[in-house]
């Protein structure tokens, strides 16, 4: 074999080498996996002081004891505003530990918040059953409720907000050891007992008492003080 053929042979062998290597492009990539789904826990409940219709309302966590709003990306699915019952859901995303729930009046004077008024003698100059426009006459009203997120929870949190769950959460936040499990169970324990109510404040729903068929046809008698 001359060297011209030894040198052809030898480009043919290396061009076939070159060729069995492939190139990136025909290597099989793997997609990272998928991120994890989120562990969702609904909140809902009702907010009863009578009853309070579109009242805004806003969720905070707690950090170093302090209260701070959740953001858009720590929530979703939200009704963040009371219907005509009273009722508001939210949908946390990823989060364990206290939560505060707070209601206010809407700025909104042509959308303003109501609240029926609850009480026999009346409310200023609402009577006994009538709205009252908390937007124009009590426009930094608050009622707030403090609950837990937890591993018990099974993806669903009940949240009533009332003036009891008020009183305690004043307490827990005053609490010196802090915004935890511990506080918001005691707290929320000696406000239900000094009522004589058995159960929890935020679980249980109490009658709104403003509507006399309502009281007279609750079944629950701790409900039923409750809302009294």
């Amino acid at each position: 074999m001359n060297n011209l053929s030894k040198t052809a042979l030898a480009i043919s062998f290396a061009l076939g080498l070159a060729a069995c290597g492939g190139s990136s492009s025909d290597k099989t990539v793997t997609p990272p996996p998928p991120p994890p789904e989120p562990v969702k826990t609904v909140v809902d409940g009702k907010a009863i002081k009578g009853t309070m219709i579109n009242a805004v309302v806003t969720v905070y966590k707690f950090v170093d004891g302090a209260p701070v709003a959740l953001t858009d990306a720590e929530f979703t699915d939200a009704q963040l505003s009371t219907d005509d019952k009273g009722n508001y859901s939210f949908t946390l995303l990823d989060y364990n530990g206290p939560v505060k729930v707070e209601l206010s009046p809407s700025t909104d004077a042509a959308n303003p918040t109501t609240m029926i008024c609850d009480a026999p003698l009346g409310c200023g100059p609402a009577a006994f059953g009538e709205s009252i426009n908390l937007t124009e006459t009590d426009p930094d009203f608050k009622l707030s409720a403090i609950t837990l997120v937890d591993e018990n929870s099974n993806g669903a949190v009940k949240t009533n907000v009332s003036a009891l769950t008020y009183l305690a959460a004043q307490l827990i936040e005053n609490d010196s050891d802090g915004v935890n499990a511990s506080s918001v169970q005691q707290h929320s324990s000696t406000i239900a007992n000094a009522f004589r109510i058995e159960g929890s404040l935020t679980n249980l729903e109490p009658t709104a008492v403003e509507n006399a068929a309502n009281a007279a046809a609750e079944d629950n008698a701790n409900e039923l003080r409750y809302g009294l």
